[in-house]
């Protein structure tokens, strides 16, 4: 059975072996330099976490290049508009039946959770059990100097 070295790992993945060595680090993984002989078990949980770091960095590195800029004469040409008479006409505006609909349900909506919450009475005082009244204090509290 023949081991795998970092440094031809790190060749596979076309990166540093100083890289590879950081992110086994990184996986609590024990290589001394890229000499180090590695389990197969090791190589394929580096290769699966590779995979997944490759996947993740690939839509941002997609989104940083620029696209490319073709010359062509339809691309030059803007798509020609649909003619519109009056811009106004082209928004739709909210009636009054309308927002008194939508009010009208907020409304009900603000009703009935006010009808599922329990009411408390804040008029009424809190009476609280004899057993949180403060003690009664038959003596004074003595002294350090009392004591001695």
């Amino acid at each position: 059975m023949v081991k795998t070295r970092v440094q031809d790992l790190a060749g596979e993945f076309g990166m540093a072996s100083d890289q590879l060595l950081s992110l086994l680090k990184e996986m609590h993984v024990v290589a001394r330099g890229p000499q180090t002989p590695l389990e197969d078990t090791q190589v394929a949980a580096i290769r699966l976490r590779w995979e997944r770091e490759k996947r993740k960095h690939a839509p941002e590195a997609e989104a940083a290049k620029k696209p490319k800029r073709r010359t062509t004469k339809a691309a030059a040409e803007p798509p020609p508009e649909a003619p519109t008479a009056d811009p106004r006409t082209a928004k739709r505006r909210r009636t009054a039946a309308d927002v008194a609909a939508t009010e009208a349900a907020a409304q009900a909506e603000a009703d009935r959770v006010a009808a599922e919450t329990p009411t408390f009475d804040l008029e009424r005082p809190l009476l609280l059990p004899d057993r949180f009244e403060s003690p009664t204090v038959s003596s004074p509290m003595l002294t350090i100097e009392d004591r001695a």
